[in-house]
């Protein structure tokens, strides 16, 4: 039975972290005014808004990119990783932007790393646990959830077992 159990946590592991890594390239930005959501081609206006994050995007960096079903917000993914990359370390930077924000009617957009269900579901256990003081602190960063529990110890999550067991 013991055995039977590792094989199936296995399989739940690659079942999670393949459609993750398929993630490895997209983001999501969130509470976009529906002058751009409605738009067939977003990728230019989207390019221009990571602009303000200081890193210099081009439509062109984009591969593909297309409304979510929740309103304003959009999934865009890049032709390479770098430029993702660079975007996510820089996104702390909009808070310096309001006014240009403002001006382009999205003062609360969010630039968000893209995380498949499994993850967001991991995401919201492991904010239920810091919520009752059981962790310390979690965070999603570079397509890695991590946690840092009550005892300071950092540990990357990606199976509701790694929690168990911790």
């Amino acid at each position: 039975l013991a055995e039977t159990l590792v094989k199936i946590e296995k399989i739940e592991r690659e079942n999670i972290n393949n459609p993750q890594y398929l993630r490895r390239r997209q983001i999501e930005l969130w509470n976009l005014p529906s002058e751009i959501t409605s738009k067939p081609d977003m990728k230019k206006d989207a390019a221009e808004l990571l602009s303000l994050t200081g890193v210099a995007v081009d439509a062109s960096d984009i591969d593909l990119c297309h409304k979510l079903k929740k309103e304003g917000q959009i999934i865009l993914e890049f032709k390479n990783r770098d430029v993702r990359d660079r975007i996510i370390r820089a996104r702390k930077n909009l808070k310096n932007k309001q006014n240009e924000l403002s001006t382009r009617r999205c003062p609360k957009l969010s630039v968000v790393e893209s995380i498949c269900f499994e993850y967001k579901h991991l995401d919201f256990v492991c904010r239920q646990l810091k919520a009752r003081q059981l962790l310390d602190s979690c965070w999603f960063f570079n397509r890695k959830l991590e946690i840092v529990d009550c005892d300071n110890a950092k540990v990357e999550i990606c199976h509701i077992n790694d929690l168990i067991n911790k």
